[in-house]
Order: C-alpha cells, then sequence, then structure tokens
C-alpha cells in the first residue's frame, strides 16, 4: 500500500494532487516527471465512495441520535472526519494511464 507511482518514469503521484483530484470529482492527474495523465478507475470510486459515505453515515447517525447533538455540531464534527478519511485515501486510489 502505498501512493502509485508512474508507469512510464516511476515518479511517484504526488499526495496533494491526488486529494485535490478527489474533492473535484476525481479529475484526471498528470505525472509531474513525465506528464502522462492518469484517471481513477472504476473500482477505485466505488470501493473511495463507500471508505467515505458509510463511516460518515454512521457517525453521523451516532452524532445526532446517540449524542443528541445538533445539525450544525454534527456537520461540525463530521467535516475533521471526512479530512482524516480523504487524507488517507491517496494511499489506496488506484490511477489508470490514459492512452
Amino acid at each position: 500500500m502505498g501512493i502509485q507511482q508512474c508507469e512510464k518514469c516511476n515518479t511517484k503521484l504526488k499526495w496533494f494532487q491526488i486529494v485535490k483530484s478527489i474533492w473535484l470529482g476525481y479529475k484526471p492527474i498528470q505525472c509531474s516527471g513525465c506528464g502522462k495523465t492518469y484517471s481513477v478507475n472504476f473500482k477505485s470510486r466505488y470501493y473511495t465512495s463507500m471508505w467515505m459515505v458509510i463511516p460518515l453515515f454512521l457517525f453521523a447517525i451516532f452524532f445526532r441520535n446517540g449524542l443528541n447533538l445538533s445539525i450544525g455540531l454534527t456537520i461540525g464534527l463530521l467535516l475533521p472526519f471526512a479530512l482524516v478519511l480523504t487524507s488517507i485515501l491517496p494511499f489506496t486510489l488506484k490511477y489508470s494511464s490514459e492512452s
């Protein structure tokens, strides 16, 4: 498990570039070494969505119902959790090169 490398020049894709791609709807990214373009494959998108949505949904239910917190406070508590999840995802996402 680690950040994926470019198939052409073996340069590691940049962590921030991958996070930015996630938050912008899985925009394709380019290798900083050779310029080859990569996009997230469908299976990886599916797993990423599951890793984001399910835990956030479960924590939202717990915070809202179990602790009787307001909606604003619940969102305030979920936001840092979402940021932590997003920071881990670049190590698990798989990219495919665009021909």
